[in-house]
């Protein structure tokens, strides 16, 4: 099971938890793969940003950790469309796999 915890400030992502694993079927898990790519993906877009300041770490297999510590500091119209593409994109997620990720948002 993937766990993923959004927490938001004034509706913006202000930090991303994931912890899990996903069963595989010959050795792939798709549900794996498609948080990995968001969250990883949503990672390396943000941090393109130079005014952008980030806490980022994936310490072991498994796990990712994303706080946005200068949300003020990115453009509020391009990091809105940044954060509901990645909301809309964990929910297709769990919507697809249900019982394989469980996604919490928390309004901070």
């Amino acid at each position: 099971m993937i766990f993923v915890r959004l927490y938001l400030q004034d509706g913006l992502i202000k930090r991303i938890e994931s912890a899990g694993h996903a069963s595989a079927s010959e050795g792939v898990s798709i549900p794996c793969a498609g948080v990995s790519l968001v969250l990883r993906t949503a990672g390396r877009l943000i941090n393109k940003v130079p005014a952008a300041k980030l806490d980022v770490r994936a310490n072991k297999e498994g796990e990712f950790f994303l706080d946005v510590l200068s949300p003020e500091r990115l453009s509020r119209d391009w990091y809105s469309g940044v954060s509901s593409y990645i909301l809309q994109a964990l929910e297709d997620l769990v919507r697809d796999f249900p019982d394989q990720i469980k996604l919490s948002v928390e309004e901070l």
